[in-house]
């Protein structure tokens, strides 16, 4: 025990820790990369997620609707996860509201076959966030296929 005025020491431990955890740790949304969600403002246009060419083709489709309390606020990243045989270029995003478009702030890729986009409510209103998410991609090369697919799936070995 140190002196009487002195906080304990476990809590001066505690507090460096937090401090230099949170110090490390970069905000959610800085690891992302904005998504230009003013295209078309007030339309019911798409919202491009990473970069569309012509030469890719429709690989998934999904409709997805988050139901949640008016009175919360949503903060999250959505995963969508293919066949490794594919890598994802981008997603074209149809919000079916204006809340919903505003929520689409940032995306990543972190491994070929896979996309995460940053969702950040701005407003406590929305009864949901509904959007189509249209992903696009390529199929990868028969070789580089194989590698991936045993890389993300855990326990096996490269062929």
């Amino acid at each position: 025990m140190g002196p009487p005025n002195q906080p304990p020491v476990w809590l001066s431990l505690l507090l460096l820790l937090l401090l230099s955890s949170s110090g490390r740790a970069a905000p959610l949304a800085q690891r992302f990369v904005p998504i230009d969600n003013t295209e078309q403002p007030g339309t019911d246009g798409p919202v491009t997620i990473g970069r569309c060419a012509a030469n890719e083709r429709l690989l998934h489709v999904e409709n997805l609707m988050i139901v949640k309390s008016q009175t919360t606020t949503l903060t999250g990243a959505l995963e969508i996860h293919i066949d490794p045989r594919f890598a994802v270029s981008c997603v074209r995003a149809l919000p079916k509201t204006l809340a919903s478009r505003a929520a689409l702030k940032g995306y990543r890729f972190p491994r070929p076959s896979c996309i995460e986009i940053h969702v950040q409510e701005e407003e406590q209103k929305a009864p949901s966030l509904d959007f189509q998410l249209l992903v696009y991609g390529v199929r990868r090369r028969v070789g580089a296929g194989r590698r991936a697919a045993a890389a993300e799936m855990p326990g096996t070995m490269p062929v």
